[in-house]
């Protein structure tokens, strides 16, 4: 009689193990079908002079019915056409893999310019911004959050100095390393709702 007990409360506990495993795999499958779904453009979100050069004018860059758009931006920055790649990457923003993707982009173009230029840097720290805001945010951060950073983009330096790398997740090492030399030490270190609550 024991013997019985003991295998159905070993089967109870399988049952349930199982159970728990599939749920947890079930949200892993969501999260990432969010990552990867396209969400509306940004189109509608009126341009400025000062906004983000990805967002300014939607080019020509248009993915091909058979590629998805991540690879259409891994062969437009493969093949050297990082603005393209930039303004495809836009298209999907605020998914945290658009604004991956704009980095990865960036990126090559400092491996390229072999020396950093102050637009490429300005381009990967305002991006990082935009992508700890969207984080922030959840999946839809209000536009006109963005709208504040990308109208913040002549006052970077500034910005640098007050919220600096930490916070910023998406920032690689590397990154920071390039902007520290560029713009020097920040004075500090805060997270990025402190940029929206100053306007």
């Amino acid at each position: 009689m024991q013997v019985f007990l003991i295998v159905i409360v070993l089967v109870a506990l399988v049952a349930l193990t199982i159970r728990v495993l599939h749920g947890i795999e079930q949200r892993r499958s969501r999260d990432l079908a969010e990552q990867t779904t396209p969400l509306p453009p940004l189109s509608d979100m009126p341009a400025t002079e000062t906004s983000l050069r990805v967002l300014d004018e939607m080019g020509t860059a248009q993915p091909s019915s058979a590629a998805t758009w991540q690879e259409e931006v891994k062969t437009l920055r493969d093949s050297g056409r990082y603005q393209d790649a930039i303004r495809l990457c836009s298209r999907q923003y605020p998914k945290q893999l658009a604004f991956r993707q704009t980095l990865i982009t960036l990126r090559a173009r400092v491996r390229e310019e072999h020396d950093a230029s102050e637009e490429t840097l300005e381009d990967i720290y305002e991006t990082a911004l935009m992508a700890s805001l969207s984080r922030l945010s959840g999946s839809k951060p209000a536009r006109s959050d963005i709208e504040k950073i990308a109208a913040c983009r002549h006052r970077l330096q500034e910005i640098w100095q007050q919220l600096g790398y930490q916070n910023l997740d998406m920032l690689t090492k590397t990154d920071q390393r390039l902007l520290t030399e560029h713009w020097g030490e920040p004075a500090g270190h805060a997270d990025v709702t402190r940029l929206l609550d100053q306007h």
